[in-house]
């Protein structure tokens, strides 16, 4: 039996003050794209064609920014590899699948793999981010 999964604290909700909950939640989510535009530029600025100083790389980045990252762990605890294989991008014509049953909590290695290669190549072939992860 596993332990239970912690989630994160919900959003602050309040009566007749709605709008300056409202704007208080505006300017929350404006310093968290602002700080998850920082740390994608600052992983984006020294990747590498090699997985392993990619993870090395995402692992310190991750170790620093532990607060905004903390969510995106509980819900994909291997994602630094995923991100990883992805900083990479080999170049890959195929596209590997993975059992679509698993949560992603539950995937072992050579899926985050599969997912972080197949993805690159779902990026490089298509024009636009979404298109890529809609693919």
């Amino acid at each position: 039996m596993e332990p239970p999964t912690p989630t994160p604290p919900p959003l602050p909700v309040s009566g007749p003050q709605t709008p300056i909950v409202t704007s208080e939640v505006t300017i929350r989510t404006r310093k968290q794209v602002s700080a998850w535009t920082t740390l994608a530029e600052k992983v984006y600025e020294v990747r590498s064609p090699n997985y392993r100083s990619n993870h090395v790389h995402i692992e310190q980045l991750f170790q620093e920014n532990e607060e905004l990252v903390e969510h995106l762990m509980i819900v994909c605890p291997n994602f630094k590899v995923i991100f990883s294989y992805i900083l990479e991008d080999r170049l890959g014509f195929w596209v590997k699948k993975v059992d679509w049953t698993k949560h992603m909590k539950d995937w072992g290695l050579q899926d985050c793999k599969r997912v972080g290669c197949s993805l690159a190549t779902f990026i490089r072939k298509r024009k636009t981010g979404e298109a890529a992860v809609s693919a």
